[in-house]
């Protein structure tokens, strides 16, 4: 039963691949072997296959032996006993019924704990919060109904699934995502659950709350996440899903009413690392509820979502919390904290050209008007970098600034002091920023942070209406966030969703199908796409670049490339009768662009020494190509590296980079690009 799982797994019975310039018809055996052998392929083949099939090895290692152990009621002891006796790979099952527990129970690693459903077998916490504690690969909770009380996950690999939680108080935590150690933050699976009246809390590790997290590479579209899919949350107010502390998060296929999805900032510990949003659909919960998005550090993707009923703000609301206030232990972002960037503002840098023992900065070749900076209601801060002091600006003019310095040797302006004047950005941990340069411990703090803006795109509102960002707060969140910096309302590049439903859920889709990632294209190509049936799909979609979705009735689908060169996000997806994906994987199509060698043309004798014109043209394709001499389809020597819409270099034949010359017979010129995706050669004699 799991070989043969595995089987049909790494085979496919949803076997997307392309061809290039072919009319019709699957692409052949010989055409298949190079589709697979390709770069982008070996890429997804390590990104997906290979965790997926060590998953599921691992899963053979732990069901070998695996057993079922009843447990002889839903009471505490009953439960609690069977548990006890359970290894890693055994279910412990509980019967329909209800309990109400007072003690928490701890799940052995990968032992599975499954009800009867979510209706039939039901567990009311008295007096705890935390009634059952999973951690690590294999563990799993399901089919069971929780009230008053929550599921804390740990660890990687875990699942919560088809489970309901219910609370009367509206902000109630139904599962509590954490990490228990640094440099490792959770992930794992919750997904087909009901939250009612609750939350799921997603939080780093407390520890260093979590530096490591934000030392890491960003990496989305990996399973390096909590990713919560096809679940219904229905609340009268507050957030749906929360985070911190450098966690990680990827909320998709997910129906919400009344709430809104929240990852937050530097607060209390460091900001929320990643969020991954997409193709959900969140409903008000009344006339006027605020906002469906409510994104307050880190960065990641918002798209393809669609509101529904009447929102105050419809759009992806964000902000900083520290441009507004002090938060938790942090400062107010003015420019005076050490944790921030404080980048010098527009005309926000020179030198002290006043008298000496000033109290008062003066910049005779300065203009500051009304709107360069802010004043002291929200505050900005001057360095007097010479003296080592700083100070919060009170007020300005057109060529002084007053403020009280502090912390330097004089604390007062000497002619030719510099300055540095700033307001704090970028703030630690705001939207758009990313990993930081090294790891920030007690011992070495404050690293700078590499910018990686959030994208947002095809959100839609009820009206169909396109949604887009709303800067929230106050006037400094609209200095420090800023659109087409730390913000785009368009497709980040080059990035892929996971793939859905997550790998976790195999054992629950046994029609899953396997996509193969197609081989790259010219411009102007026809891109063939072809696939097998899927058994008790009706329709197809494929989506380009998060283009509007285009339904397909057919297994067989031919779709010109009308795009410049680059690549290109495409995403097949087989659905049933309801809508109800049945398969879907997103891959990468590499579009190249083309360079055409008009001189020489081929054939022609240039002799060694003489001047000559390399002339091409160069289609889709920015940067530099690589313009080299090859005999016998090796390398020799190379010409020159210049920019491709250049267009020509005047060469002395014979002659290479490095000034030597090459001597004459059998060679050819070839212009390329670096990584030799486009590429034109012609003879010389």
């Amino acid at each position: 039963m799991i070989m043969s799982r595995i089987g049909w797994y790494l085979s496919g019975t949803l076997d997307v691949m392309s061809n290039p310039g072919r009319k019709s018809g699957f692409v052949g055996n010989e055409e298949r072997t190079r589709a697979d052998m390709s770069p982008s392929y070996r890429q997804r083949k390590r990104r997906y296959c290979f965790p997926i099939l060590c998953s599921i090895l691992l899963l053979i290692g732990s069901q070998i032996h695996a057993a079922i152990v009843p447990a002889a009621s839903c009471s505490f002891a009953d439960v609690h006993a069977a548990v006890s006796r359970a290894h890693s790979g055994d279910t412990v099952t509980i019967p329909s019924g209800s309990a109400t527990w007072s003690s928490g129970l701890t799940l052995p690693t990968g032992v599975i704990l499954k009800g009867t459903g979510m209706s039939m077998t039901l567990i009311t916490a008295q007096g705890i919060e935390d009634l059952v504690k999973i951690n690590g690969q294999g563990s799993r909770v399901t089919g069971i109904g929780f009230f008053q009380g929550d599921v804390v996950a740990e660890g990687h690999g875990w699942r919560v699934d088809r489970c309901r939680f219910t609370f009367v108080a509206n902000m109630g935590v139904c599962i509590f995502v954490r990490s228990t150690q640094a440099n490792d933050s959770s992930s794992g699976l919750i997904d087909h659950c009901e939250m009612i009246n609750s939350r799921i809390l997603v939080i780093g590790y407390l520890g260093l709350a979590d530096h490591f997290a934000w030392h890491k590479p960003l990496a989305l579209g990996t399973a390096d996440a909590v990713y919560v899919e096809d679940c219904v949350i229905t609340k009268e107010s507050g957030n749906g899903i929360d985070s911190n502390y450098g966690s990680k998060y990827v909320f998709r296929y997910n129906t919400v009413t009344g709430a809104y999805l929240e990852a937050h900032s530097l607060q209390q510990g460091r900001g929320s690392r990643s969020w991954e949003i997409y193709q959900n659909t969140i409903t008000s919960g009344g006339a006027n509820t605020w906002t469906p998005f409510f994104l307050r550090g880190g960065t990641g993707v918002v798209f393809n979502n669609r509101l529904e009923g009447q929102w105050y703000q419809p759009n992806v609301t964000v902000d900083n919390v520290r441009s507004c206030d002090a938060s938790s232990g942090y400062p107010v972002a003015n420019g005076s904290a050490v944790v921030d960037g404080n980048e010098a503002l527009p005309q926000g840098t020179g030198a002290h050209t006043g008298v000496n023992d000033a109290t008062t900065l003066v910049d005779a070749t300065r203009n500051w008007i009304p709107g360069t900076f802010l004043l002291s209601s929200q505050g900005i801060t001057v360095y007097n970098l010479t003296d080592g002091s700083k100070g919060i600006v009170s007020s300005f003019t057109s060529q002084t600034i007053t403020a009280t310095l502090s912390g330097g040797a004089r604390n007062t302006w000497y002619t030719g002091d510099r300055y540095l004047i700033s307001d704090g950005y970028p703030c630690r941990d705001q939207i758009g920023r990313s990993t930081d340069t090294w790891l920030w411990t007690p011992t070495t703090p404050y690293p700078t942070q590499a910018i990686d803006p959030m994208c947002v795109w095809g959100n839609k509102n009820t009206d169909g209406s396109t949604i887009g960002v709303n800067v929230h707060n106050c006037e400094r969140n609209r200095w420090h966030i800023r659109e087409n910096r730390d913000y785009y309302e368009l497709p980040r590049p080059n990035y892929l969703p996971y793939v859905y439903p997550h790998p976790l859920t195999l054992d629950d889709y046994p029609g899953q199908n396997r996509v193969l990632a197609p081989r790259g294209v010219r411009q102007g190509e026809e891109l063939l796409l072809s696939w097998q049936a899927v058994s008790g799909a009706v329709s197809y979609r494929v989506v380009i670049d998060w283009a509007e979705d285009q339904a397909l009735t057919t297994d067989l689908v031919t779709l010109r490339v009308p795009i410049p060169a680059g690549t290109h996000n495409l995403m097949v997806t087989a659905l049933d009768t309801t809508g109800r994906i049945l398969a879907a994987e997103g891959i990468a199509v590499p579009v190249a662009g083309e360079i055409r060698l008009l001189a020489p043309n081929g054939g022609e004798q240039w002799r060694r020494g003489e001047t000559r014109q390399i002339t091409w043209t160069a289609s889709g394709i920015a940067g530099d190509v690589v313009i080299e001499l090859v005999r016998n389809d090796s390398v020799i020597g190379t010409i020159a590296t210049v920019p491709a819409n250049q267009g020509n270099f005047t060469w002395t034949v014979g002659r290479v980079e490095n000034g030597s010359f090459i001597s004459s017979g059998n060679l050819r010129i070839r212009v390329r690009t670096p990584n030799n995706s486009a590429m034109a050669e012609r003879e010389i004699r």
